[in-house]
């Protein structure tokens, strides 16, 4: 396979929650550049974020620095090019260097990233039960994270259940098709499923996605319980399934049941990042900071991760 446009896949694949970070890069500045009478202190942050994913090479870290609050929030103007990075793991250090600029797509054209991604030199294989630390400095500033590596747990059972309702509004039928996973979870874990379809799904990552179901065996006010014997059963519903005229209900081909297990580091971010943008309305209590895994002069989220998969039929 082609490393670049693996790298660009990968890129794609782990890009759900960083759009959301760019606002704080630039603390939640707009397009359009603002002139104020006062300008207000400006410390500058290294921003990191990036997945540490089991059996995969560490790459796609990307590294970038706030900017002023009245500033433009771009790309190219947050980038850090020149950033010093090392990768820690089991008492030994790795350097990490900026990821080409330009790169083929999967589908063979061209895409030049204005963003600042590093990966290791020579590539390093995560292993799963190990924590990884990341270290960047930049200008004087230094910023470092520690993430863990779930060990991958086993799908012990799936499901498939049919799901037939009427539209509420147009009263037509609709259909879905439920999955069950049962499985064995972990403290210092959380859970996410997916459903993937189709040729390769019993080889290809589905996007990890920042739901609200996400089940941490710690945590209050879960969807899911496990039973008395330690097992958990986490049930998601599919898109609805397509009805063809003369062929009937398209039924998903090859399904695969995916289970992501991450650091619970994540949890904790997407418990606190909704919280911690200011309110409007003067009745209540203003926003509180989201608890990012970065320290020191830096803010962000860096996780570890691993999956399993199991065909439900």
């Amino acid at each position: 396979m082609n490393t670049q446009a693996s790298f660009f896949r990968r890129s794609l694949r782990h890009i759900a929650i960083l759009p959301a970070i760019l606002l704080f890069v630039g603390l939640f500045a707009c397009e359009q550049v603002i002139q104020p009478t006062v300008q207000p202190e400006y410390v500058p942050k290294i921003l990191l974020y990036g997945s540490i994913i089991a059996g995969e090479p560490i790459t796609s870290l990307y590294v970038a620095r706030t900017l002023p609050l009245f500033d433009s929030v771009l790309a190219e103007r947050s980038a850090v090019t020149t950033a010093t990075i090392r990768l820690r793991v089991d008492g030994r250090e790795y350097p990490m260097q900026l990821e080409p600029m330009i790169f083929l797509n999967s589908n063979g054209t061209t895409f030049r990233n204005r963003r600042s991604y590093y990966r290791t030199v020579p590539p390093v294989i995560a292993e799963e039960g190990k924590e990884y630390e990341i270290i960047a400095e930049w200008q004087g500033l230094r910023a470092q994270v520690k993430t863990f590596v779930p060990r991958a747990v086993p799908i012990e059972s799936a499901r498939e259940i049919i799901v037939d309702s009427k539209d509420s509004k147009t009263g037509a039928d609709v259909r879905h098709y439920r999955y069950e996973a049962t499985f064995t979870p972990q403290r210092g874990v959380v859970y996410s499923t997916n459903i993937v379809t189709d040729a390769g799904a019993d080889t290809t990552t589905e996007n990890w996605r920042l739901y609200s179901d996400f089940w941490n065996p710690a945590s209050n006010g879960t969807k899911a319980e496990a039973d008395s014997l330690g097992k958990l059963r986490l049930t998601f519903l599919s898109s609805p399934a397509l009805f063809i005229p003369g062929r009937g209900w398209q039924t998903p081909n090859n399904p695969h049941i995916v289970l992501h297990q991450i650091d619970e580091a994540l949890l904790e971010y997407a418990r606190t990042f909704g919280n911690s943008f200011a309110s409007s309305n003067p009745f209540t209590i203003g926003g509180v900071n989201a608890k990012w895994n970065v320290t020191g002069d830096g803010i962000g989220i860096v996780v570890g991760m691993s999956s399993s998969r199991l065909r439900v039929r």
